[in-house]
């Protein structure tokens, strides 16, 4: 429909909209994936913390996996979500938080900072209704770059996904 006005009206057509949310190229598949096994010990390490503790949840189109530092000063989180895509969420998280469009591994995604709170999350659209979220919360005042940390995360996520 859009196709037929722009095709009736002066001028050439508007280019769609620059948003990074628009398509996604390569879709990865959640389904069957449970948040804690898409991050390995091997991706924990690399990300420079020493995590000792774990706790998985689980909803009806997500799961969850939430580690401490060994030293208590950062929490991440990670949300495997099968129900919603980037655009949803960020129809959602809007009048809370200040988001920042970014790209991580080659898929698009949100950078989510909590107003008034020391939290970071990078929610990544792996596919149209399929995101990941990675969050990185500070517990201490020593705490690492939180967004850094929550990144990083995403980026081991999508590397899992592709199964690289």
């Amino acid at each position: 429909m859009t196709l037929a006005l722009a095709a009736c009206s002066a001028g050439p057509p508007s280019p769609p909209p620059s948003d990074n949310r628009a398509e996604i190229a390569q879709p990865l598949d959640l389904t069957g994936h449970e948040a804690c096994d898409l991050v390995g010990p091997a991706a924990l390490t690399r990300l420079s913390l020493k995590l000792d503790s774990v706790e998985r949840g689980s909803g009806p189109t997500a799961t969850s996996c939430a580690w401490r530092s060994a030293d208590g000063t950062v929490g991440l989180q990670l949300v495997a979500n099968s129900g919603v895509g980037l655009d949803r969420l960020s129809s959602v998280t809007a009048a809370f938080e200040e988001e920042t469009p970014l790209v991580v591994s080659g898929y698009p995604g949100l950078r989510i900072d909590h107003l008034g709170g020391p939290t970071c999350r990078i929610a990544v659209g792996v596919a149209p209704t399929q995101l990941i979220s990675a969050e990185a919360s500070e517990l201490s005042t020593s705490a690492p770059p939180l967004c850094d940390l929550a990144q990083a995360l995403a980026e081991e996520t999508v590397a899992a996904l592709r199964g690289v």
